[in-house]
């Protein structure tokens, strides 16, 4: 089996993705990497915006180069859930939200940084900005309720590398939104930021 390595999988989903015009954005731990530190991890966090009437496409399409459940797909679709793919080598877990494309999300998707993936100038994907992905390890730090020292690493290495490119003003009006600014307000202490 070869070493997990999630950018040929994010590469391969990114293309599936693109060949619907599926919405999408990384998030989570990749994304935090790309602005802020790096750290190992084998997952990908992927948000999209799935209507029903793509379903059977998107199985067919992911399941070129991933193992997916059909129903799993549906029901996330249904109950605005997630479902797994996985990456079948490397072996990658893809951990894909359906959201609507509402509220923050929409932003996120509108505010979203194309990065290249592969080797090929031509393989790229959506990434969250600095911002929202300290909003959204912010909000899965709060559901946590504080325990992940991980969740809390990452928030503070995307402020401080990524301190001269964030918009604080946007920061600040959605962490009022999301119901997290303590949260940001002491992130941004302990960073040196605020």
């Amino acid at each position: 089996m070869n070493d997990p390595d999630p950018f040929v999988a994010t590469a391969a989903l990114a293309e599936v993705l693109h060949a619907l015009r599926i919405p999408y954005v990384i998030g989570g731990s990749l994304a935090s990497m790309l602005h802020g530190e790096w750290r190992l991890t084998n997952d990908v966090d992927v948000a999209i915006a799935l209507t029903s009437w793509q379903v059977e496409t998107l199985a067919r399409l992911l399941d070129r180069a991933f193992i997916v459940d059909r129903e799993s797909i549906a029901e996330a679709v249904r109950e605005h859930s997630s479902f797994n793919a996985i990456h079948r080598s490397p072996w990658v877990k893809m951990d894909v939200y359906v959201r609507k494309p509402e509220g923050h999300f929409a932003e996120e998707l509108k505010r979203a940084l194309k990065h290249q993936v592969g080797d090929d100038a031509e393989q790229f994907a959506f990434f969250c900005t600095p911002e929202d992905i300290v909003l959204q390890k912010l909000r899965w730090y709060r559901l946590g309720g504080g325990a992940s020292d991980r969740q809390w690493r990452d928030i503070l290495g995307v402020l401080k590398r990524s301190h001269d490119r964030i918009d604080f003003d946007y920061l600040r009006t959605w962490a009022g939104k999301l119901g997290v600014t303590d949260l940001l307000q002491r992130a941004l202490v302990e960073s040196g930021s605020g």
